[in-house]
């Protein structure tokens, strides 16, 4: 508690995904696709996400993601 008063700029991301884990987008365009991680950068989420017969990889911010 005391941490998140002094630095305000914090994100706090869930560290239950890791590269191969199957994603739902929770916000945005992509919003209800699903995919997999492909890789981690910091905040955001590389997800590859296949539809329509049609392979995407697509670069999305963490706390945009669910795991499924």
């Amino acid at each position: 508690k005391k941490f998140l008063q002094k630095f305000n700029a914090v994100d706090v991301t869930e560290s239950m995904m890791n590269v191969n884990t199957k994603v739902v987008v929770k916000q945005g365009v992509l919003m209800n696709y699903h995919g997999i991680i492909i890789e981690i950068r910091g905040s955001r989420a590389t997800v590859n996400i296949d539809s329509m017969g049609l392979e995407l990889s697509a670069l999305i911010d963490r706390k945009n993601l669910q795991p499924v």
